[in-house]
């Protein structure tokens, strides 16, 4: 577990868990920065400075809770107090590359190496936003709970037209019905505050551990649902092809369906 916090794929190609803190195909830090990292541990090392060995000390240190951990490995949550460290050496690593350049005494060649880790670092800047504006947004956004502003949207326009409001907790939560709508935490807690019971929940809202609380009994065509209830089925349930209606669905960021409005219409028994 130790070993991987000092991985190149942590560090530079993947990053960490959890899952929703994974740009697609980008790390932590940019190859330049390491670069300096390890310039900056080099020369703390070098000058054996108190100062250095130090924050050599405390990083070790600090690595270790995370390292008896075995969910999500390696983490970016649990080593985020290492932050200040490494910011500290690839600071010094800058500060001794220059001077290294500066000692040589050739304008031409610190020209060149300034001009080239500015380009890279410009490259490596661009490449970064890129994949957090245009494919974070599209890559597993189920991770990022990409739909539920919208499904909290598309719920409050259907709202005033039932009864009750039947929702899978697949994929969803209460903390967002709750923060969307502005709902006063004090209102929600003397409701009970019972998020983990089943068939539970507040206001016109129930919450079922069902994927698919209105779903296709297997071998019949109709299916059973209370009148004037919306449900709200995950993305992946077969659309029921008798007796529902389906309002509305939601996307993820992918255009993959997340979940599904549905409406249950009872048969017509004179039919």
């Amino acid at each position: 577990n130790y070993s991987q916090y000092f991985s190149l794929d942590f560090l530079i190609l993947n990053g960490g868990y959890p899952q929703r803190m994974r740009i697609p195909d980008t790390g932590l830090f940019y190859i330049w920065q390491i670069i300096f990292l390890l310039i900056g541990i080099y020369t703390a090392l070098r000058k054996h400075t108190r100062e250095g060995i130090f924050l050599l000390s405390l990083w070790f240190f600090l690595l270790l809770p995370a390292t008896i951990t075995f969910d999500d490995i390696p983490n970016v949550y649990r080593t985020v107090v290492i932050v200040p460290i490494l910011i500290i050496f690839i600071a010094l690593g800058i500060k001794e590359g220059y001077r290294l350049l500066i000692s040589i005494g050739n304008k031409r060649i610190t020209a060149i190496f300034i001009v080239g880790f500015s380009l890279i670092s410009l490259y490596e800047g661009v490449y970064f936003a890129h994949q957090y504006i245009v494919h974070e947004n599209r890559h597993q956004s189920w991770y990022r709970n990409y739909a539920m502003k919208d499904l909290v949207s598309a719920l409050n326009q259907y709202a005033p037209n039932y009864q009750k409001i039947i929702i899978t907790k697949t994929n969803t939560s209460y903390i967002h019905i709750l923060f969307f709508n502005k709902i006063d935490p004090r209102v929600y807690q003397a409701s009970g505050s019972h998020m983990d019971i089943d068939n539970t929940g507040f206001g016109i809202y129930s919450f079922t551990s069902q994927e698919c609380p209105l779903h296709v009994t297997k071998g019949k065509q109709a299916i059973q649902g209370l009148p004037n209830t919306l449900y709200v089925n995950a993305g992946v349930c077969e659309v029921p092809a008798y007796n529902a209606r389906v309002l509305k669905t939601i996307n993820w960021g992918d255009d993959t369906a997340a979940l599904r409005l549905l409406e249950y219409i009872p048969e017509n028994k004179n039919e």
